[in-house]
Parts: structure tokens; C-alpha cells; sequence
């Protein structure tokens, strides 16, 4: 869904909330959007303008590109389906063949993210459940992987604001107030009209009992 500003325009496209998480959720800035349409459209053009191996080796590359298309496009279905733990796999397998796609990884802890998210367990559960599943521990897990994998996209592409927000977030739900802080300065920094940032760092010092700070 669209994230509006106080001037009533699209400042980015929310893809994520986090249960209990204050109203915090994962929002891509528009220009970013726009940015990875041309950079798949750049990489397709420059894909069909690279030379033609020789036929020795050409059926292993091209089988080599449609492998790591493919579970992009499985990891994609299975998201949307909500089977996210087949697409945190999917995007395991892209990433072994493409490591320095930093959307990959941003992609991965999302679905792991959204996992956690979807075990929660629901009010008819019965207590015993609850305890057996042992969700805090698999949670605190889950919330490791997701920030590894934000810090390798971000050592990909250090000034996406993207990567920093998200980090930020689960570092918020982690309850490392600290962190969520510093990465959403980096974030403002980077990106110092888009209202949201503030407002989720206020959320993130009103944690830490920085209340004149939150306000400034």
C-alpha cells in the first residue's frame, strides 16, 4: 500500500508490517522503485549485447541464468502465496548463484521475517502449544538471519535507505533500540524528506527514554 507524507504524495509503497511493532513497517522509497525497473531493464539489454559463447559452453551458462531466474520467480510466487518458508529457500538457491545481488538478501530476510510473522500462535492455541513451539527462541533466530542478511546488502549498496529502514526495524523488534537508532539516522541522512524515517526513530528514543530528543 502507498506511505503518504504530510503533503498528501506518494513517498514510497509499505511491503511489510511487523505484528506488535507500534504501526512499524517496511517501506521502499518511490525512486527506488524506479531504480531497480532500469536496472533490470539495463541488465536484460546489456545481457542481449554480450557476446555468444562458443557452443562448447554456451548450454552451461544458459542453464546457469535460467536456474537462478527461476527460483527468483519460485521465491516470488511462494511469497506472495504466503509459503515463505519455500521462498526463503528459493532465494537461498539465487543467492549461491548470484551473491552480489544485494535485493537477494533483502529478499530472503523478508520472507523469513514474514515467517515469524505467520507462526505467531492464534488465541484458539492452547497454552501447552504455545510453550512446545518454543517461537521466542525461533523468533530471536529468524531476527539474526534477517539483520546478517540486511548487512550484507548493505555492504553491497551502502547508500540504499532501503536496507538501512529494514535493518532498523528489526533491530526495533529485537529491542536494540540503539541500533534501530543509528541505522535510521543513516537512513535519514540518506533520505531526509520522507516523514516516516522521523516518525519511526521517535518511536525508537521514546524506547530508550530520549523523550527531548524524540521530540527535536
Amino acid at each position: 500500500s502507498p506511505v503518504f507524507n504530510a503533503n498528501g504524495e506518494v513517498t514510497g509503497i509499505a511491503t511489510l508490517i511487523i505484528q506488535g511493532g507500534q504501526n512499524l513497517n517496511f517501506a521502499i522509497p518511490i525512486k527506488y522503485i524506479t531504480e531497480v525497473k532500469n536496472s533490470i531493464q539495463t541488465k536484460k539489454t546489456e545481457a542481449l549485447k554480450t557476446t555468444i559463447p562458443s557452443p562448447a559452453v554456451e548450454p552451461i551458462i544458459e542453464s546457469k541464468v535460467k536456474s537462478v531466474d527461476e527460483h527468483i520467480k519460485l521465491a516470488k510466487e511462494y511469497y506472495i502465496n504466503g509459503q515463505c518458508n519455500e521462498a526463503f529457500e528459493e532465494y537461498k538457491n539465487a543467492i549461491s548463484e548470484r551473491p552480489s545481488n544485494p535485493f537477494l538478501y533483502f529478499a530472503q530476510a523478508k520472507a523469513a521475517l514474514r515467517a515469524v510473522r505467520y507462526s505467531v500462535p492464534t488465541a484458539e492455541q492452547t497454552e501447552e502449544t504455545r510453550e512446545n513451539e518454543n517461537i521466542e527462541k525461533e523468533k530471536a533466530n529468524i531476527y539474526d538471519l534477517a539483520i546478517e542478511n540486511y548487512s550484507k546488502a548493505i555492504a553491497l549498496q551502502p547508500d540504499n535507505v532501503v536496507f538501512y529502514h529494514a535493518r532498523a526495524l528489526t533491530y526495533y523488534s529485537r529491542e536494540e533500540y540503539e541500533n534501530a537508532v543509528k541505522d535510521l539516522d543513516k537512513s535519514i541522512f540518506l533520505e531526509p524528506n520522507i516523514s516516516f524515517l522521523y516518525e519511526d526513530r521517535c518511536r525508537a528514543k521514546n524506547e530508550l527514554k530520549l523523550y527531548q530528543d524524540a521530540i527535536d
